[in-house]
């Protein structure tokens, strides 16, 4: 059980953080990464300002501990306090390694900061997607290796030993993504769309097969790129970023893909795409259900009811009107119309 230290004892907590004993800020860390999340920050005041203030400065912490407490706690709360995210943006996070490219990442969720950064932002686009957008796989990877395997790391990420510990959750949160964050915005959108970034993804999954490593890594980064951005895509905005065929080859590399670890990445994909609506129905349209917004099924449904109700209308007075060459031209270019959009559906 973790205590009710009420606002007092939480201030007085948070005020450790300051303490020039290591031990002290570490405690201070740790017991705020358990009790946070459970207790949340309502009654704390402004703890968006000051209280994000105190966590991003420990990322400059000697020790080791700390600076991976802090980092969990920070990519737990930024998203609900983006008033932080202009502390993190003067934040020097380079020497965090991999770590600090994705608490980066956080930054270009917010329009404002994006516009006032384009040169670094085009930058952060390049480098994700020569490089760190299959660095990426590598880390989700990892983290399902440590949630399953039930693994002790050491200080510097390696594996130190087998652990007897349980964990009561298996789950691992999907890391943020570059790709993902700028989908939000009209400004990061326009990023995207300029620098070729879902034409270039899915022309990927086009032409790579799966018969090696590395095929398979830009695939399955291919696959979570997509699912980020269109997961991420304001209501509306689907079909303006996206290609009309993303949606079908993702299916069709869920469904019938020989390598199970990139069959199970587009499912993955398929998973952050229906968390829109519209994401949602389109998977409908595909055959796939979202338990997130299950009442676009019924719309799909409806609608591939009507279309079976006029091709059926259409074939009886195809036959009453047989004769007359001119409606058959105009009846059979319906058809063709009407085939094109059930095939697209």
């Amino acid at each position: 059980m973790i205590p009710d230290f009420g606002e007092w004892g939480m201030k007085l907590l948070i005020g450790q953080l300051g303490d020039r004993c290591g031990k002290v800020v570490r405690h201070a860390v740790r017991l705020l990464h358990f009790w946070l999340p459970v207790t949340g920050t309502k009654m704390i005041p402004d703890f968006g300002e000051w209280g994000m203030k105190l966590l991003i400065g420990q990322l400059g912490d000697r020790c080791g501990k700390v600076v991976r407490h802090a980092v969990r706690l920070l990519h737990f709360w930024l998203p609900k306090y983006p008033e932080a995210l202009t502390f993190l943006s003067r934040s020097c996070l380079e020497p965090l390694g991999s770590a600090g490219t994705l608490l980066k990442t956080h930054i270009f969720s917010s329009e404002k900061i994006v516009s006032s950064l384009m040169d670094e932002t085009r930058e952060a686009i390049e480098n994700w997607l020569n490089f760190y957008h299959e660095e990426y796989i590598s880390i989700v990877e990892e983290d399902l290796k440590v949630a399953l395997l039930n693994v002790k790391k050491s200080i510097k990420g390696t594996y130190a030993r087998p652990s007897n510990e349980k964990f009561d959750k298996y789950g691992v949160p999907m890391p943020v993504h570059l790709f993902g964050q700028l989908s939000k915005h009209q400004i990061g959108r326009g990023l995207l769309h300029q620098s070729n970034i879902p034409a270039f993804l899915l022309k990927v999954l086009i032409e790579s097969g799966v018969s090696t490593e590395e095929e398979i890594l830009k695939v399955k980064a291919a696959l979570l790129s997509l699912g980020h951005i269109a997961g991420n895509l304001p209501s509306g905005y689907f079909d303006s970023l996206l290609l009309p065929d993303t949606m079908a080859i993702i299916c069709r590399y869920a469904e019938e893909c020989p390598t199970l670890s990139v069959r199970g990445t587009a499912i993955w994909s398929l998973n952050l795409i229906g968390q829109t609506e519209d994401g949602a129905r389109q998977l409908a349209f595909l055959g796939w259900e979202s338990n997130r917004h299950t009442h676009v099924v019924d719309e799909v449904c409806a609608q591939f009811c009507d279309q079976s109700v006029m091709s059926s209308k259409l074939n009886r007075r195809r036959s009453r009107v047989k004769s007359v060459s001119s409606n058959i031209y105009c009846l059979d270019k319906i058809k063709s119309s009407i085939t094109k959009v059930s095939l697209h559906l």
